[in-house]
This record gives C-alpha cells, structure tokens and sequence, in this order.
C-alpha cells in the first residue's frame, strides 16, 4: 500500500547490515533482487520446510465434503470471498483462527460454515477433506504445508510464493468467488488424486527431515564467514 517504498528502503538499508538474508520461497528472492535491489551475495533461498504433521483418526464422519481454512481473521485474509463462495455449494467449511473480523464474518457466513477460533497447536488436518487459503497477500504459508503433509489438496491464492505449493495437487486462483467455487468444485473431484501428490510433493521438497541438512550447512556457511 502508501509504505511500500518506505519498507523497501528499510529493508535495502537493513540488507547493508546483514551478512546474509535467508529467503523463504522463489518469490520472496526475486522480490529481493528485482525490487529491493539486494546483492545476490548476500542471499540465499531455502524453501520454508516442516516436519510430518502426525495423522489423527478422522472423528465426526460427515457426507458432505469438509474445507478446511486455517487464517487470522483480518483484512488480508480473504475470508470474506471464501464464505461467498461456499454459500450455494454443498460443502462444509471449517475456520481455524481468530481476529478482529470474526464478528462481522460470522454474522454473515451461511449456515455451512463453522467458526472453531483459535486452537493452539491446531494439527488435526486428517479430519479434512480440502484446505483452502485465500489471501490478498502471503509469503510461503506454513498451514498450506502441513496441510499438504497430511494429504490434503490445496486451494490458495495466486499470491506470494502460493504457486510453489501447487503441483497437480490443487487448484491456483485469482480472488474471486466465481473462480474459489471453480476450484472446490474442482478440488471436490479430485481429492484422492490432489492428495496424493500433495503428500509426493511434501515428501519431495518440504520435509524437514529430509531437507534439514540446507539449513545445517546454510548456518555452518554463515559462522565460518
């Protein structure tokens, strides 16, 4: 918004006084070359990693397909659209989160849509079957990781580095309600098959504990600098 240049020049100027920058995702380290203007010296990209989320028996049995969001209920968080686009679908949808908009979301959620607040240490992915988060803004979204590593397809935003995390495991899209129902309604056919490769893609690049030694030797790098 009206900050942007403002923190540019922040972060230019804080980039003179690092060793190293650590970026999260490809488009975090693009943005950092083409449009803060840091040294390619000064950078390095490791994909935001996890460990495996453990998998939970599945509880509450339903017929209805189950999307799961996992968000902060404020303005970036566009949970707004995702209510809209839930409304005539015959899906349930379960929110993770809190914030300042919960009480205005929740006047105007459909009678499909569950509010669950804030659950600290939320891990019970494998009671869903699709996460979706839509967003006006991200960088690598961690909650689309762990979903991802409990077999889950994915929906998010065409935003930040979001489209690293879509590979034949989900559906990518622009923030509108036409488009998110596209893709449930899309996602809702496809879920062994989108599930399947969300765990593949996990495995392939963002576990943990196969991946750790990136950040062991990225760290090792800096102390002997």
């Amino acid at each position: 918004g009206y900050l942007k240049y403002l923190y540019i020049l922040i972060e230019k100027c804080l980039s003179w006084l690092s060793d190293s920058i650590l970026c999260i995702s490809e488009y975090d380290y693009k943005n950092a070359v083409n449009v803060i203007g840091i040294n390619k010296k000064r950078l390095k990209k490791i994909s935001n990693c996890i460990f495996h989320i453990p998998i939970e028996s599945r509880i509450n049995k339903s017929d209805k397909i189950k999307i799961l969001s996992v968000s902060r209920l404020s303005p970036p968080k566009r949970i707004d659209l995702l209510l809209s686009a839930v409304k005539n679908i015959d899906v349930e949808l379960h929110i993770i989160g809190d914030g300042e908009l919960r009480r205005g979301l929740e006047i105007m959620s459909p009678s499909n849509v569950f509010f669950h607040g804030e659950i600290e240490n939320f891990s019970n992915f494998s009671n869903f079957d699709i996460f979706c988060l839509i967003s006006d803004s991200e960088g690598l979204p961690l909650s689309a990781i762990e979903a991802m590593s409990a077999g889950l397809p994915l929906i998010l935003s065409n935003v930040g580095g979001c489209s690293e995390l879509i590979h034949e495991n989900g559906c990518l899209v622009e923030n509108s309600v036409k488009e998110i129902q596209r893709a449930i309604i899309d996602s809702s056919n496809q879920i062994e098959l989108y599930g399947c490769q969300s765990k593949i893609l996990f495995e392939t690049r963002f576990n943990l504990a196969l991946n750790n030694n990136q950040y062991l030797d990225y760290y090792r790098e800096i102390l002997l600098t």
